[in-house]
């Protein structure tokens, strides 16, 4: 098992994991990394709050950078093209 801080990277701040999460590898930390996204948006939408979310960074125990879940890729793979209009 690896372990795993998770920062939520946000517009004007950034707020860190206190707890580690232990997972199997890097693969399971970014399917946690686009859950903890898709659970804050929809709590967002839900209040109809500004949803500002930039990224989850996933960090080692060390405080090292080992990947970045990006909120608009995680949320695009969510949504239909089709119901987007611009």
């Amino acid at each position: 098992m690896h372990r795993y801080f998770f920062q939520l990277h946000y517009a004007i701040r950034d707020v860190a994991d206190q707890e580690v999460t232990e997972l199997g590898g890097h693969d399971e930390a970014k399917t946690e990394a686009k859950a903890i996204i898709l659970e804050l948006a929809a709590a967002s939408f839900k209040r109809k709050r500004e949803f500002d979310l930039i990224s989850v960074r996933i960090l080692n125990p060390e405080g090292d950078l080992l990947a970045e879940v990006f909120s608009c890729e995680v949320l695009a793979e969510m949504i239909s093209p089709d119901i987007i209009t611009i």
